[in-house]
């Protein structure tokens, strides 16, 4: 794990340094393709290591790395570029997240990577294991599809309200970006502290966050008001926040019997496709179904993952 997350930031690391100087925009285009394969290598390893020792950091503290993603990546990220981009130019932003690489990749060599890879389950025949043949395991399938319909939501939300807002309910600007900063910011802090209520009560933590991003949806859908959409978007935040813990808590069990590594490729798997899904959703329905309407889709789905038992993750050979 510390070789590929290592080779990931310095390609991610690379990327960032040449992409000021290239000449055209299909380069750009090129180079804004290239810098997405410095993702994945880093994702799986963290999450492997992550899953790992999730029973040393305690379960309650499953949503603290989705929170810290999260914050990086929305928040600091864009406080960072464009604090950078209009006083020093693109040059100076792009140099600016190669040295962010750059620090990754000696925090991890110090840090969290000193242990080196995690102990394999006992049992387990090799690391070579195919996806396809993950994929017959009903646990390994059940966690990607929650983690798909999570992450799709979650993009959705993230890519549409705006447009919603703006184009169909005729509200100011500054109204889509409060509903986009409620759900983040109610996301992140049901991530940071909801962690001891999923570990006491999971199967009740499961069905109060199915049926509060039910609730959500349903306010989404209808609302006119600002006052109403930043409220549902901070309900959405929550309920997603708490189904997004008991789902890398269970991540972390299925890592138990077919393998951290394994488990944290099923998640880099279907998070992102999640994301991309729910990113064309609106797209490819707009011309057939309003945005705002089309929030229903979702609720039959959140309605089964809240009445869905959780079940127990089951070995290797399922």
């Amino acid at each position: 794990m510390r070789l590929v997350f290592v080779l990931g930031s310095a390609w991610g690391m690379a990327i960032c340094l040449l992409t000021p100087l290239v000449p055209t925009f299909p380069a750009l285009l090129l180079f804004t393709a290239a810098a997405s394969l410095a993702m994945p290598p880093r994702f799986v390893s963290i999450n492997t290591i992550f899953m790992s020792r999730l029973h040393e950091l305690g379960r309650q503290r499953a949503g603290w790395f989705r929170a810290a993603h999260v914050i990086g990546m929305t928040f600091l990220g864009a406080v960072l570029a464009t604090a950078l981009f209009p006083r020093q130019g693109p040059v100076f932003a792009f140099w600016g997240a190669a040295v962010i690489f750059a620090s990754n990749i000696v925090v991890f060599l110090l840090g969290i990577g000193r242990k080196g890879q995690p102990e394999a389950r006992r049992g387990q025949t090799g690391g070579r294991t195919s996806l396809s043949r993950l994929f017959k395991s009903m646990p390994a399938r059940r966690v990607a599809g929650w983690e798909f319909l999570i992450q799709s939501l979650n993009a959705y939300f993230a890519f549409y309200i705006v447009i919603i807002v703006v184009r169909y309910l005729h509200l100011p600007e500054r109204t889509a970006g409060f509903a986009v900063a409620a759900q983040g910011l109610a996301f992140v802090f049901t991530l940071v502290t909801a962690g001891s209520l999923v570990v006491r009560h999971p199967r009740a933590s499961r069905g109060l966050g199915g049926f509060v991003v039910v609730g959500a949806l349903i306010g989404l859908a209808t609302s006119h008001a600002a006052t109403e959409v930043c409220a549902f978007a901070s309900v959405l935040g929550c309920g997603l926040g708490l189904l997004q813990i008991i789902n890398l808590t269970a991540f972390a069990a299925l890592g138990e019997t077919i393998g951290f590594s394994q488990a944290a490729s099923i998640n880099a798997l279907a998070g992102p496709s999640g994301g991309v899904f729910g990113g064309l959703l609106g797209g490819l329905l707009e011309h057939w179904v309003a945005p705002q309407a089309l929030f229903l889709a979702f609720l039959p789905l959140f309605m089964l993952l809240a009445l869905t038992r959780q079940h127990k993750p089951a070995t290797a050979g399922a």
